[in-house]
């Protein structure tokens, strides 16, 4: 696990500083990738696609209901933030940013990164163009974590790292011991 200074972007080395068992807790964890939640989270938004059809809620951009983007944002606390944030390599970083939530800048929260750019650009939320949820929106960001544009990728393409961010740096985690 290493990190960089957002303004410098000067690697590091980040200590575990958790303890892995809990007291009364069960020590049995789940070794994953921060990209494994996002591929689980979006087959859970595909899975609801029917029943979403069948209560006539629209679930498609730029027609999605309300509703659905509740379901959305809950499925991806549970399944992203709050895996992450029960994850043995979480440091105290700062809470991610939700789920399709847009802001000018992502200097002050942890966010999800392309792995080919960690902390160049951030995850906001899924599209659909041909097929359901086949897009990624994603924020450009300028050396103080400004957005300075939003670019579509085929989320086929776009592999994910946590950007986990403690005070002025930030931490590239890919693998993932999660607590359970």
């Amino acid at each position: 696990m290493a990190g960089f200074d957002g303004a410098s972007s000067r690697l590091r080395s980040q200590p575990y500083r958790r303890e892995w068992k809990r007291e009364g807790m069960p020590s049995e964890r789940w070794v994953t990738s921060v990209d494994e939640l996002f591929q689980i989270f979006r087959a859970a938004l595909v899975a609801l696609i029917p029943i979403a059809d069948r209560a006539r809620m629209p679930w498609k951009e730029p027609n999605n209901h309300d509703d659905w983007d509740s379901i959305a944002a809950a499925i991806y606390k549970s399944i992203v933030s709050r895996s992450l944030e029960e994850s043995f390599e979480w440091n105290g970083f700062d809470t991610i940013e939700e789920y399709d939530r847009r802001t000018d800048r992502y200097s002050k929260s942890s966010f999800l990164t392309t792995k080919a750019e960690p902390g160049a650009c951030a995850f906001i939320c899924f599209e659909t163009k041909s097929s359901p949820f086949d897009t990624c929106l994603l924020a450009r960001l300028d050396e103080s974590n400004a957005v300075i544009n939003f670019e579509r990728r085929r989320a086929d393409t776009v592999s994910f790292v946590l950007a986990g961010r403690s005070e002025n740096v930030v931490t590239i985690v890919d693998t993932l011991r999660v607590l359970l």
